[in-house]
């Protein structure tokens, strides 16, 4: 009689085991058909799966980050109606507004009042003369203003960019502009010895 007990016992130990190992074979070559459908369809679960479409939107966003002057151009900071690029400026009001502000500490993405960046210094600049741009780079700045002479680079209110458009400050003459300094904050630099050799070109509103 406990022969027969432990041969049945033997025997339903063996279905069960035969039918859980079927289970997990059956489940596995679900999981395998849907990884196959997926990778079939396109939609690979994979970490790298959205390196395609997130490289095509930088690429979108890169294509579309040179703006044009008129873009950047917002209007009058006094609200009043459509303002032309330079017009209302008299020679030497950015150098004027600037020299109002020196003496600030340099605090980076700062546009004033008591404190500034480089493109912020020279973004209110253009606010105390009623010209309201976008805060932006300097980098983009020089991609949207106009072009100067050769002659004519070193003329009150011209933009001058150094460091491979890292940086960017308003001439004051031949030999001085002004700028926010990292190390110094707002002032009126010369050029020699040091900056001239640093600069990367020249840019000024349209006349």
């Amino acid at each position: 009689m406990k022969r027969k007990l432990l041969v049945a016992s033997v025997v339903v130990f063996g279905l069960v085991l035969g039918g859980s190992s079927s289970a997990k074979a059956a489940g596995k070559g679900r999981k395998a058909s849907s990884r196959s459908a997926r990778e079939s369809s396109g939609h690979s679960s994979s970490p790298d799966s959205g390196s395609g479409s997130r490289s095509a939107a930088t690429g979108a966003r890169s294509s579309g980050s040179v703006e044009e002057l008129g873009t950047i151009l917002l209007g009058p900071s006094d609200g009043g109606g459509a303002k032309s690029p330079g017009s209302g400026t008299e020679p030497g009001a950015l150098c004027r507004a600037a020299d109002r502000h020196t003496g600030r500490p340099y605090v980076w993405g700062a546009s004033g009042l008591k404190s500034f960046d480089c493109s912020g210094y020279v973004w209110r600049t253009l606010m105390d003369n009623g010209l309201l741009i976008k805060r932006t780079t300097a980098r983009k700045m020089y991609l949207s203003l106009a072009a100067v002479p050769d002659s004519e680079r070193y003329e009150a209110d011209t933009f001058v960019f150094f460091d491979n458009l890292k940086h960017i400050g308003i001439v004051q003459s031949d030999s001085t502009f002004y700028h926010a300094q990292s190390s110094k904050g707002t002032n009126l630099s010369k050029f020699d010895p040091y900056w001239r050799n640093k600069v990367y070109g020249f840019r000024r509103l349209k006349r």
